[in-house]
């Protein structure tokens, strides 16, 4: 794999020239799990600015030569201008695209291949939130210099979209589907950025045992290429659970909301005289959770007490032991960490089981 890289870098230098700005690699190939029989050969070309048909021909006939060298699925390559890149345009534009499956239309038809193959690719906000968070820079500007981080609305756009059909495409490419879904979890719970592998292993210690077996099953597919009979009805199962949990709070999440405090800053609570709050605590106007009563909130962004608030809604604190969930609202839009949040309302979550959804 070195050399096929070394020599990729070293054509779209002679090609390109003073145009090229750098080339990432992005994908299994930086995140440990690189597999030739299954994984592909991601790269990311930033350039300044148009490329010239007569150019894009030469590049793609470099590219395809190379490809017949590469891993059993191929090279996948976008090119991309760097005025796209930072600040970050979303969905962005590409301005050549090659992979595996659209080699036959460029062999059958260069010319049509080159005039039409560009356009937005929702799929860039993924591979540049790979690139910025466990990306290789192979030429040119470092990945700091080249690419802006990646708003975790559209990195969560994007990746959806290879998800929202899994109770149909499970049965079909479980495996794929399987894994997908663990990673995409993962960043929603806890903002990971995570290869299929991992995905797997984290689902492990987060989802319900009753689908261990089946993620075992496509991770053994996926690392060690075993033939695999999976439980269809187990699958459809997991991905309806997996489903329901990704989607869990994106609905109020982003959204501002008012209301008033009951249990202002430095005030004590009601039944626990003990228990002194260290942020606003209050509750959503018109808004009713599971328990019959109004949403309650825990307010961030002023060291002050407050009688009313206004503010968007960052992130839930789900109680897995508990039927209510409390939404974290930030006055002015500020998005606190998690470890920020936990620890301002550890004073009352510690004697309940929850997570933070964001």
């Amino acid at each position: 794999m070195e050399k096929l890289l070394d020599n990729f870098v070293e054509n779209a230098k002679e090609i390109l020239k003073d145009n090229l700005v750098g080339i990432y690699l992005h994908g299994s190939a930086v995140m440990g799990c690189f597999n030739p029989d299954k994984s592909d050969l991601d790269l990311i070309v930033v350039v300044k600015g148009s490329i010239e048909d007569p150019v894009k021909k030469q590049f793609m006939d470099m590219v395809v030569k190379l490809n017949k060298l590469g891993p059993a699925k191929g090279i996948e390559m976008s090119i991309v201008s760097r005025n796209v890149c930072k600040p970050f345009v979303y969905p962005t534009p590409f301005d050549l695209h090659f992979s595996i499956g659209t080699l036959d239309w460029y062999k059958s038809n260069p010319n049509d291949y080159i005039q039409k193959m560009k356009g937005t690719d929702k799929d860039l906000a993924a591979h540049f939130t790979i690139i910025t968070n466990r990306g290789k820079c192979l030429y040119g500007l470092s990945i700091d210099e080249a690419f802006a981080p990646v708003p975790k609305e559209d990195y969560l756009d994007s990746i959806w979209e290879d998800i929202v059909d899994a109770k149909d495409d499970i049965l079909e490419n479980t495996m794929y589907i399987v894994l997908n879904l663990a990673r995409v979890l993962a960043y929603k719970k806890e903002g990971l950025v995570l290869s299929k592998k991992e995905g797997g292993e984290w689902a492990l210690n987060h989802i319900p045992t009753e689908f261990h077996t089946l993620i075992l099953a496509a991770l053994d597919e996926y690392i060690h290429n075993e033939a695999v009979t999976y439980d269809e009805t187990l699958a459809q199962k997991y991905s309806a659970y997996m489903l329901e949990e990704i989607q869990k709070s994106c609905e109020i999440i982003g959204t501002t909301v008012k209301g008033h405090i009951d249990r202002p800053l430095g005030s004590t609570h009601p039944n626990y005289p003990g228990m002194i709050y260290p942020i606003n605590y209050g509750y959503v106007d018109g808004v009713f959770a599971a328990d019959g009563e109004e949403q309650d909130v825990y307010v961030f962004g002023t060291n002050e007490p407050l009688k009313i608030f206004e503010g968007k809604v960052i992130a839930v604190y789900h109680r897995t032991n508990d039927n209510e969930d409390k939404w974290i609202v930030s006055l002015d839009g500020t998005d606190y960490s998690d470890e920020d949040i936990l620890s301002a309302i550890e004073f009352q979550e510690q004697y309940f089981e929850g997570e933070l959804l964001r």
